[in-house]
């Protein structure tokens, strides 16, 4: 009798340990995805909003810099475009270091569509 409750013992004991480890390897495994989603969402919002901020940018000038004195003698309305392009390029970068390789191609054309903004 008290063998067979020992090995009852034993076998319930493993099927505990053994559903710890999956349960823990699981909540691993959709940590690492939920951190992967997050850069993912953040390089995102990241590049919508340098181009909002591009796009305002280049709106100045054609509205109103080319009307001050400071676009002739400065050249820092064309300085702070090129800087937020430049922080664009490196948005979409980020994002295609992210993306899953069956799943780049989306990201490279948005690559070319900014080079061709540029």
């Amino acid at each position: 009798m008290k063998s067979i409750l020992s090995k009852i013992f034993l076998v319930s004991l493993t099927s505990i340990l053994l559903s710890g480890l999956l349960w823990l390897s699981l909540a691993g495994y959709f940590k690492r995805k939920g951190q992967i989603s997050g850069r993912t969402y953040r390089a995102g919002q990241q590049i919508q909003a340098h181009i909002a901020k591009a796009g305002q940018i280049q709106m100045g000038l054609s509205l109103s810099g080319t009307k001050s004195v400071a676009f002739y003698e400065s050249n820092e309305i064309e300085k702070k475009h090129a800087a937020e392009v430049g922080e664009l390029f490196e948005a979409v970068d980020t994002l295609l270091e992210l993306t899953p390789p069956q799943e780049r191609q989306a990201v490279i054309d948005l690559q070319e569509n900014v080079r061709e903004y540029n």
